[in-house]
């Protein structure tokens, strides 16, 4: 009899079996009338409750043969009863215990999803130097003092000797008549650095000379500040003359705001009304700001903003330029092409019509766990990602989303 239910219930088994689902895992069954739940398994005839209409237990089996063979038929018919019963009752909630999950009939809930690639990140396009803090105020370095009394030109100084011979020829030209003595000084720490001296006068002015040292004698010689042109030739007076960038640059100020920037040795970096000096280093050199004079625009440059290093290289130009400390976003056109460069001064390209371009449609940086990147649209619907240091992450994405997925997958 046991057997004959065992097959039965293989049987039923298979009939209730959606296609295509063995892996399906059978949780409980309940039945609805005597209230029976048995787990992991369907429901066999001996599991229901004595007086429950699918109840067959063993005391009505017979130990005689023709007992036996009926009580072996009139089973047989009451399985196949219970089965037609069971196919065809309404369905009722089956009792599922809280800590089980209702099975998915789904295959593919049961297949792992393949395992994507992850995104390649390749070597470094371009060098990536980071722009360094730099004290804002380089005093530390510098000295700047002022004496009560002249002090001659030709004696002996804490930073180094005069050419006198040198001094005296460009003296008989006419040009250092009024400085044979000073009683403002400055000068840095810096062995070899620039030197300022300066005279004030009985009017009020002051007149000032800057001293470069000689490479070959090891002495100073000097060059006077004098009445000068702007960059669109209006004539501007010296008013001031400082060190900055802990001594490694002079700065000249001349009347309505004009400034000539330049390295120790005199080697002209920037000049223009709207210049700065930034609190920045790269490589150890300082990074000076020039922006165009609005009075300007439509008269002799395009509008731009332009970075320049202390040796006079160009970094970076456009109209707007954010500053990153690994990269430099440049803006053209009302915003609407972008670059991206290096603080040295190289551009990241991209392939544009089959040719090599610096110019993309946009460009954006975002922070994120993994660090700072860069979402570059290059054209509608072709974006890249570019990683700190400079590194492309992955190939061509249609959206800006993709590429941020790209970017969280590499």
């Amino acid at each position: 009899m046991k057997k004959t239910l065992s097959i039965l219930a293989v049987f039923l088994l298979m009939a209730l079996l959606p296609a295509g689902g063995q892996n399906v895992k059978i949780v409980s069954q309940t039945c609805p009338d005597c209230g029976v739940t048995v787990y992991g398994r369907l429901l066999e005839p001996s599991d229901h409750k004595p007086g429950c209409q699918w109840y067959v237990g063993p005391e009505e089996e017979s130990s005689s043969e023709s007992s036996h063979n009926h009580k072996h038929e009139s089973g047989s018919s009451k399985s196949n009863e219970v089965q037609a019963k069971q196919e065809t009752a309404d369905p009722k909630p089956v009792r599922v215990p809280v800590t089980e999950e209702k099975p998915s009939t789904r295959l593919r809930d049961y297949v792992p999803a393949p395992e994507k690639p992850a995104v390649s990140v390749s070597a470094p396009l371009i060098p990536c130097p980071l722009a360094q803090p730099a004290p804002e105020f380089s005093g530390i370095n510098e000295h700047d003092i002022v004496y009560e009394k002249p002090q001659s030109i030709s004696a002996q100084h804490p930073w180094g000797e005069v050419d006198m011979d040198e001094l005296r020829r460009v003296k008989r030209l006419g040009y250092l008549d009024f400085l044979s003595d000073y009683d403002i000084e400055r000068y840095s720490n810096t062995p070899g650095g620039a030197v300022i001296l300066g005279k004030r006068t009985p009017e009020g002015k002051t007149l000032w000379m800057v001293l470069q040292r000689d490479q070959e004698s090891g002495k100073y010689v000097g060059s006077v500040m004098g009445d000068t042109e702007d960059s669109v030739g209006k004539m501007v007076s010296p008013q001031d003359v400082r060190l900055e960038a802990e001594g490694s640059l002079v700065v000249m100020e001349f009347s309505g705001g004009y400034k000539v920037v330049k390295t120790i040795d005199g080697i002209m970096v920037a000049r223009g009304y709207n210049i700065d000096v930034l609190p920045l280093r790269v490589d150890g050199h300082p990074v000076i700001s020039w922006s165009q004079d609005p009075s300007w625009e439509g008269k002799v440059f395009a509008k731009e903003t332009r970075l320049y290093d202390g040796r006079g290289q160009k970094i970076a130009a456009g109209e707007q330029l954010e500053y990153y400390d690994d990269a430099i976003i440049a803006r053209i056109d009302d915003g609407t092409r972008a670059a991206l460069y290096s603080w040295q001064g190289g551009y990241v390209p991209f392939d544009v019509g089959g040719r090599n371009s610096e110019w993309m449609d946009d460009i954006r940086c975002y922070n994120s766990d993994r660090g700072s990147y860069y979402v570059i649209k290059i054209r509608e619907g072709r974006y890249a990602v570019m990683g700190r240091g400079f590194r492309r992450v992955g190939g061509i994405y249609a959206s800006a989303d993709e590429a941020h997925a790209a970017w969280n997958n590499q």
